[in-house]
């Protein structure tokens, strides 16, 4: 039986970023500090966790429980595809950017990518 938990809920923000993880707690700390210190503000983050077998369900957990904007969700394995189909599924954002869990990002990268 698969193991889903969303939690943090935002209503309507203007991106969502999708971040599909697996086994990355090696670098996934800086990804999402990149991403939380963007200049632009009104976003999500959904991580899909792919059934991690490392700290990375912890590390997400603990930026969850810090951020509202950080919104886990943990999957049965799967894949990469799948994990990222399912963060779509759950986004709110008007629109949607991926970024790979081991990306680490400027802080103008998000309004760079919206031309704003």
């Amino acid at each position: 039986m698969p193991h889903h938990n969303i939690i943090n809920t935002i209503t309507h923000p203007i991106l969502s970023v999708i971040m599909p993880v697996y086994n990355r707690e090696w670098c996934l700390s800086k990804a999402i500090e990149t991403i939380l210190g963007q200049t632009f503000t009104d976003f999500e983050i959904i991580i899909a966790d792919d059934n991690s077998t490392d700290s990375t369900p912890e590390i997400i957990k603990k930026y969850s429980a810090a951020d509202s904007r950080i919104k886990p969700l943990f999957l049965e394995k799967r894949g990469h595809l799948h994990a990222i189909n399912r963060a779509v599924e759950i986004a709110n954002g008007n629109i949607a950017a991926r970024v790979d869990s081991d990306d680490i990002s400027m802080p103008r990268d998000l309004k760079n990518r919206l031309n704003i």
